[in-house]
């Protein structure tokens, strides 16, 4: 009995994971491939508890627990994931729905059968709701949704959704806009003490320190910019720049890091020789940018020994720049909730909740 129960479960989850949108777990059932399977159990007495057992376990999710686990391996096409979205929405199974978003289901994507109504709005469960909001899924009009003439009962729902969704959201950037404060309050707090230092008698101090930008608010600016520069593979173009780009990574890796914070400082640390090359052709400036780093973080790069002065290492060491800024920035946007968004909108939210 178990190994025929299997043997159903398996035709269900194949004939599943090859639904088109539109259908709901009794339209799979009833799936050419199951039709006759199911007709025998329904027809032979002793197959009966066979049908029993397999929509217990149906309520118990075990079919939709299997394909969360073939998902990842196994469905390589965005377009199947987004066919199967709203199939794992109507059944509520939110883990399957997570999954699939996170594989590059399109939360947007609509069903073609014209009977099924917009999958988001029929959904009762709130944690598949807000996953699909974090992914960027719209609220539609009552109109696209019900046509000319929609009924009460069906404004109703909409109205109870769109004010679900607009407190969900509304709270999501009340975070987001306090995790990023959070962000460049720590930037602060270390432009501060980079500034002391610059202004600071003791050591060496050159002309660099004079230029050094002590304004917190343009410092940030400069900082996020040349950040976003480096993001696309364009260099810091002034030792300002460098600067408060070092400054701005190094006060946010604590924070965006997580449990890898210390790893990220030690990458930090590791990486401030390398950053020499950028001024190979200017010596005054290079001096300056050790001197900077002496007074900023007691580290002397003066000693360092470059593997090669051949233009492939130089190609590879700015390669890596780009990558390490790219690497940060996938670091920020997944604390402040931001990873769903496009890198142009996230830049966007960066600099004006910082404000």
């Amino acid at each position: 009995m178990d190994a025929k129960i299997d043997e159903i479960m398996d035709a269900i989850t194949d004939a599943i994971m090859d639904a088109g949108m539109g259908a709901r777990m009794e339209d799979v059932i009833m799936d050419a491939k199951l039709e006759a399977i199911m007709n025998e159990m329904m027809n032979d007495a002793n197959l009966r508890a066979l049908a029993a057992e397999l929509w217990q376990r149906e309520r118990r999710g075990e079919i939709w627990r299997r394909i969360a686990t073939i998902v990842p391996q196994e469905i390589t096409s965005e377009d199947r994931k987004s066919r199967m979205l709203p199939l794992a929405i109507r059944s509520n199974r939110a883990e399957v729905v997570e999954i699939l978003l996170q594989q590059g289901a399109n939360a947007n994507k609509k069903p073609t059968n014209p009977l099924w109504i917009d999958p988001i709005v029929r959904c009762q469960d709130e944690t598949i709701i807000r996953l699909l909001l974090d992914h960027g899924a719209d609220i539609p009009s009552v109109e696209i949704l019900f046509g000319n003439h929609p009924s009460r009962e069906e404004v109703a729902i909409l109205q109870r959704l769109k004010c679900a969704a607009g407190s969900y959201l509304s709270e999501k950037a009340r975070s987001r806009r306090f995790l990023i404060r959070r962000l460049r309050c720590a930037f602060e707090k270390e432009h501060e003490s980079m500034t002391q230092a610059a202004q600071a008698p003791t050591g060496p101090t050159g002309d660099w320190a004079l230029g050094f930008e002590t304004d917190p608010n343009t410092a940030w600016d400069l900082g996020i910019q040349t950040l976003k520069c480096l993001h696309s593979g364009q260099l810091p173009s002034s030792l300002n720049e460098t600067l408060l780009l070092l400054g701005l990574v190094k006060s946010m890796g604590p924070i965006v890091g997580g449990t890898n914070s210390d790893q990220l400082e030690l990458e930090f640390l590791d990486d401030l020789p390398r950053w020499q090359i950028l001024y190979d052709e200017d010596p005054p400036a290079l001096i300056s940018f050790q001197e900077a780093l002496s007074k900023f973080w007691f580290v002397d790069v003066t000693s360092w020994q470059r593997e090669s002065h051949d233009a492939d290492m130089i190609v590879k060491t700015l390669q890596h720049f780009k990558h390490v800024a790219q690497e940060f920035f996938s670091l920020i946007t997944a604390y402040c909730g931001m990873s769903h968004m496009s890198d142009v909108n996230a830049w966007e939210t960066l600099a004006a909740h910082a404000r």
